[in-house]
């Protein structure tokens, strides 16, 4: 059954569905469908790196510069993209719910229908912490214009 879920992603895969390797990668590498392949949106930008940034700006230096100065600029270009981040596209966060220590020591103690409770009331704070994620924290661009300034 090809349906097309909350995320606008179609395909076979419905909430709490395995996905394979290759099908993350889709998704989070490529921003791609992860069934079909068809990129979603515009591709992920790809960032100059900083020999990138030199080069180009060594490009545009003055031709009459003498060797002395030319060096001398190109060591300074050289320093100030060095010290400059190279950006990167960020697809996704990887969020990761533990339980204090001692949490995990009762739990190791305690008989099985207490391990179940403490089990399901950390399964009930993770579900909680997400629909508080989903709801107002998370953000992400759709298109170009829209209503507040694209974001959904």
């Amino acid at each position: 059954m090809d349906r097309v879920g909350p995320s606008g992603i179609s395909g076979d895969l419905s909430s709490g569905d395995s996905v394979s390797e290759e099908q993350l990668r889709r998704l989070m590498g490529h921003g791609q469908d992860p069934t079909t392949g068809e990129q979603l949106g515009r591709p992920y930008r790809k960032f100059a790196t900083a020999t990138e940034r030199v080069q180009r700006r060594v490009e545009n230096l003055p031709d009459a510069l003498s060797a002395d100065e030319r060096a001398t600029q190109v060591g300074l270009i050289e320093g100030e993209e060095a010290a400059k981040p190279t950006g990167a596209p960020v697809a996704g966060f990887d969020l990761t719910f533990s339980v204090p220590k001692s949490v995990s020591t009762l739990w190791a103690v305690a008989d099985g229908g207490t391990q179940a409770l403490i089990a399901q009331a950390h399964h009930a704070a993770i579900q909680e912490v997400i629909e508080l994620l989903e709801r107002d924290v998370a953000a992400t661009r759709v298109g170009a214009k829209g209503p507040r300034g694209a974001v959904a």
